[in-house]
């Protein structure tokens, strides 16, 4: 993993301020050993008040040490803790044996210059300093002349340097806050992302740390400090989502989050509202039959993710904590599944028919691997051992391609569901495109390919128009800025009004409303800025108008534009993101990380995390959104 050296000057019994720097460098090789590093120790015990030379000997030693490894350190650090002072232009950490006043040179202090001429010899991979200490921006400004002279000197070989500083050049640093809060940061940022760059580090800390301006200098993009929060298999979830089950087991949290898989967990399991009907239709679907198929189908963003999502964590045993923290357990207990009536749960979408046949094999514990036909080696186990099943299964309208989503739903699930005791519940659209609804009086292509399954229609639930509304009020009233019941309710009725049962308009109508003093509807003209229809193309309206309350809503659109081309569990964040969406960019724009990043934050909610070889990448949180980017894409480009 790499190698610490930490270090935090002891100030007692010397004319300067005693600082917690002793205790803060403790911490950090503590939390970095934790993460796999090997923390250097020191020859001299008494390092933390020795003079200035002894200490750079030390390090000096240390890169020597790191430089004669026969494979190169993936990642040195070094910590720096003491009393920062800018001399004669140069930054100086005052040792315990430095006078209390300047002048101060390299005999009286430790040279924030000598220390990385001497770091920038470690031969490892990346070299970061964490230099904390007051006006600790004169170090950084050493370490980017370092970072200038290797690159014109060497070329692109050589070390990497990365710095960190407490507080800018000319500002103070709070003893103890910067470690206090960088700890934090890295033991609680997202599970999908195995290290973290300086660059988010120090965003992260930005908001943590008003008072104090910490900086990121050097090669700040690299991935270098880790993340003891990271999962390398860890769940989807939305960005928002963090912390509702905070307080809640890993395991546990984490299994709920996997068990959402396809649906956003925020409107699952703490803005899900109504859907009686369909919920007890599939309930009681499940009671009286023990053979067959149910779709539950609906237009783009009617919510089908939303409730068979919800579905499947109250059927699990292991999602039932979660589900009770919050609240999912509450109220009508006719219009949940059975705890364990699921034997599978799979989620379709980007999915070959011969990668749902063997994930659902898997899921079953039917081993298909040594088959050419998983399908038939899975169906055969199931007959040849009289095994009854009943199978969840989400998003057939977003297989990888139109002809697997024809045969998964065919030579799949229509089998498995003839066999008996077995039952499939599924989800989709009538058609890839979601053009067809009931009332052309045609089941579409893909509830063909199902034979003739018993249907749940999301679009003839006669109470969607309350539920949205209600579902809006509720959300308003969270934000805090909507406390009178009456303006939410009427807010709700207005937005439910022109929702057209999709829920998918109320998420960003309530987006757009949030913002906003509930006082706004008073004025008749902002209801005239609602768009007139939520489906079809009037949806894709809905993502106009929504963009464009962004400050800069070419940019965002141009941003997100790469996703909605993306297939498995999308883009990176790091290089391909930004690369795509400069290649994709009508503007001729270059999108730097930087970009990404703000993107990501200002937009978090058309987006949902994900975990895909070591590092978070991201996807669009509805299929919808993708429909329309890249119609608008067809007409940008």
């Amino acid at each position: 993993m790499g190698s610490i050296f930490s270090l935090g000057i002891d100030y007692r019994d010397t004319p300067h301020a005693v600082l917690t720097t002793v205790a803060d460098a403790r911490s950090v090789a503590e939390f970095f050993v934790e993460e796999g590093f090997e923390c250097w120790s020191p020859n001299k015990p008494e390092l933390a008040a020795a003079r200035p030379s002894d200490i750079l000997d030390e390090i000096d030693a240390w890169a020597d040490t790191l430089r004669g490894q026969r494979r190169p350190c993936p990642v040195a650090v070094v910590y720096s803790g003491g009393h920062g002072r800018n001399d004669g232009g140069g930054h100086y950490t005052l040792a315990a044996t430095s006078p209390a006043r300047a002048p101060y040179n390299a005999t009286k202090a430790i040279s924030a210059s000598a220390l990385v001429e001497i770091v920038r010899g470690t031969g490892a991979q990346y070299t970061v300093v964490i230099f904390d200490s007051c006006f600790a921006g004169g170090a950084a400004a050493d370490l980017l002349e370092a970072a200038a002279e290797l690159l014109r000197n060497r070329g692109p070989g050589g070390t990497a340097l990365v710095g960190i500083a407490a507080a800018w050049t000319n500002e103070r640093a709070a003893s103890g806050v910067l470690v206090a809060n960088m700890l934090e940061v890295l033991r609680n940022f997202n599970s999908g992302t195995e290290r973290l760059t300086a660059f988010e580090l120090v965003r992260e800390l930005h908001s943590k740390v008003p008072d104090q301006t910490i900086q990121c200098v050097g090669s700040d993009g690299a991935p270098v400090f880790p993340n003891a929060n990271y999962l390398p298999d860890g769940p989807d979830r939305t960005p928002e989502f963090s912390m509702l089950l905070s307080d809640l087991p890993a395991d546990d949290r984490d299994h709920f989050l996997l068990k959402a898989a396809g649906s956003d967990a925020l409107d699952i399991g703490w803005f899900f509202e109504g859907r009686a009907e369909p919920s007890r239709a599939i309930v009681e679907w499940l009671a009286a039959n023990s053979q067959g198929i149910l779709a539950v189908t609906g237009p783009p963003g009617a919510g089908k993710s939303a409730l068979l999502g919800r579905f499947a964590v109250l059927a699990d045993e292991a999602s039932q904590r979660a589900c009770r923290r919050l609240g999912m357990l509450d109220g009508d207990g006719t219009l949940r599944p059975p705890v364990g009536v699921f034997d599978a749960v799979i989620h379709l979408k980007n999915r070959s028919y011969r990668r749902a046949a063997t994930e659902l094999a898997e899921q079953l514990g039917i081993d298909v691997g040594a088959s050419t036909d998983p399908t038939n080696a899975l169906l055969n186990a199931l007959v040849d051992t009289g095994r009854a099943v009943c199978v969840l299964a989400d998003a057939l309208d977003e297989a990888d391609t139109a002809a697997n989503a024809d045969l998964i739903g065919r030579a799949l699930l229509r089998r498995l569901a003839a066999l008996p005791g077995c039952r499939v519940v599924v989800g989709t659209r009538r058609d890839r495109e979601g053009i067809i609804t009931a009332a052309d009086d045609d089941p579409g292509p893909l509830l063909r390919a199902l034979g003739s399954p018993d249907v749940v229609d999301l679009a003839a639930d006669e109470n969607v128009t309350n539920d949205i509304a209600t579902y809006v009020d509720r959300s308003l009233e969270r934000t805090g800025r909507w406390p009178t019941a009456s303006r939410r309710r009427a807010a709700g009725l207005t937005v439910a009004s022109v929702a057209d049962g999709v829920f998918l308009f109320a998420r960003f109508a309530i987006k757009a409303l949030s913002a906003d003093p509930e006082t706004i509807i008073d004025d008749p003209a902002w209801r005239a800025r609602l768009p007139s229809d939520a489906g079809g193309a009037g949806l894709f309206e809905v993502f106009a108008a929504d963009l464009a309350r962004f400050e800069q809503p070419a940019l965002v659109r141009e941003a997100l534009r790469p996703l909605a081309f993306a297939f498995g569990k999308s883009l990176p964040r790091r290089y391909v993101w930004p690369m795509l969406a400069t290649a994709l960019s009508g503007e001729q724009r270059t999108f730097t990380d930087a970009d990404i990043g703000a993107v990501i934050r200002s937009a978090g909610s058309y987006l949902i995390e994900s975990t895909e070889d070591g590092q978070t990448v991201y996807r669009l949180y509805h299929q919808a959104i993708a429909d329309y980017l890249r119609d608008e894409a067809r007409h940008a480009l």
